[in-house]
């Protein structure tokens, strides 16, 4: 990733026996790039053809981001169960510039 870029990410979400999450059990999910936060359904949409949520960042939302950031997602069912997943951490490389364009 790189600061100042602009990016739609397709993540696919799958439970412990890596089986893709069924989006019709999901209440919320909560998608946290550092110190970035976007939520589905009000952030980020889920396509059904690919079975992803797709999640936008803007050029705003990368400018925030600071070398590595540590990148997870929390899963909230209608049931009221809530499961996180693993933490990764993504490499974010600098921008010379900072201005939005």
């Amino acid at each position: 990733m790189r600061q100042g870029n602009t990016y739609s990410l397709a993540i696919e979400l799958q439970d412990d026996t890596g089986s893709v999450i069924d989006v019709d059990l999901v209440d919320r999910v909560e998608f946290v790039f550092g110190p970035v936060r976007k939520t589905y359904p009000e952030d980020a949409k889920f396509d059904r053809e690919l079975g992803q949520f797709i999640v936008g960042l803007t050029q705003l939302d990368t400018f925030k981001l600071d070398h590595v950031v540590a990148c997870q997602a929390r899963i909230k069912f209608k049931d009221g169960t809530v499961v996180g997943t693993g933490i990764i951490r993504e490499a974010v490389y600098e921008s010379i510039s900072k201005e939005v364009l």
